[in-house]
């Protein structure tokens, strides 16, 4: 069967961009940033853009997604997928929606049906331009699916999303750990509350005696600023080096988990995931990443690709427009 034959309704509004509201609204603009790496659902706090009701309710000639509704990418990151599950939200440029026929087939298992890897090199084959990646409609809606009974496809799409929750569960719980070292980083080694503290003849909040008595009790002047007693400055390129990712092309990238993962700005967010490309060609060992690696991405948009990470996964090829940061030996 055709994905034609399992919708009912294609939401396709590209051509134009709407105009864009001034101010934060009940109705999103999604783009295809917030389905890139994405989890199931569209990461809504990646959007920035926004209309206004009345945009919202008179410029979108094709309608809005709706619940149930499969989002899926066709210029750029092409055959990004994600299931809109709840809220507002309205597409145009690069993306459309995906209405199935529920007596066909169901939201979840139609998902998880077009994200899974082998489903996933096909689309990427759907490529028309040598310039920048577009799947034509007519190409996508034309590709075949296997469609188990109803009653299949909802153990498969159950079983499934229990997972899906469960790495979302895991990924907040993570996030929440983020937030608490980086507020204990800015506290200790930014603010110095710490110093202050022992400055004062306080015993530092929250914090054991044998790490208290690593911080000074005192201040001192610098060229540039006071710092701790007998802390140094130091310019960050004295202290590590940075090797930037080879071009993307150079590795001959496959979708046939052949080699080591290609790891982009994507990877860095997501992690190795179905949509990731691979390797098998020998590069420079500096472009190796090992686990445990410092990277900085320094490409793109500030508020949702410029930031540092910790590799935690198993080696990778480091692409273009990242820096493996590796500190050298203690001074």
């Amino acid at each position: 069967m055709t994905l034609k034959e399992c919708l009912i309704k294609v939401v396709d509004n590209r051509g134009k961009t709407p105009p864009i509201s001034d101010a934060i609204s009940p109705y999103p603009l999604i783009e295809v940033n917030a389905i890139v790496g994405a989890a199931k659902s569209p990461n809504f706090s990646a959007i920035k853009k926004f209309v206004t009701e009345g945009t919202y309710k008179n410029w979108f000639r094709a309608g809005h997604p709706l619940p149930g509704d499969i989002i899926f990418s066709t210029v750029g990151s092409i055959a990004e997928v994600a299931l809109f599950e709840a809220g507002n939200g309205c597409i145009a440029q690069n993306l459309i929606a995906l209405r199935p026929n529920l007596e066909i087939v169901l939201p979840d298992f139609l998902y998880y049906s077009l994200v899974h890897p082998k489903m996933q090199s096909y689309l990427k084959t759907l490529d028309i331009s040598s310039v920048q990646p577009s799947i034509k409609v007519p190409h996508l809606l034309a590709t075949k699916i296997t469609i188990p009974s109803l009653a299949e496809q909802k153990f498969i799409g159950d079983f499934l999303s229990n997972f899906d929750s469960r790495i979302n569960l895991l990924r907040e719980t993570n996030d929440t750990l983020e937030s608490i070292a980086q507020a204990l980083f800015k506290s200790w080694f930014i603010d110095f509350d710490p110093v202050h503290a022992k400055a004062r003849g306080l015993m530092p909040e929250g914090m054991d005696e044998a790490t208290a008595e690593l911080f000074p009790d005192s201040f001192e002047e610098t060229e540039l600023e006071t710092v701790p007693k007998d802390w140094r400055l130091f310019v960050i390129y004295d202290l590590a080096t940075f090797i930037n990712g080879a071009a993307y092309k150079a590795f001959e990238p496959n979708m046939y988990r052949r080699g080591l993962p290609i790891i982009k700005i994507a990877e860095l967010k997501a992690g190795v995931t179905e949509n990731t490309a691979y390797s098998n060609i020998e590069m420079p060992k500096k472009y190796r990443i090992e686990t445990g690696d410092i990277l900085f991405s320094w490409s793109g948009n500030p508020d949702t690709s410029i930031d540092t990470f910790v590799w935690s996964f198993d080696p990778g090829w480091l692409n273009q427009h990242i820096f493996r940061v590796l500190p050298h030996p203690k001074k």
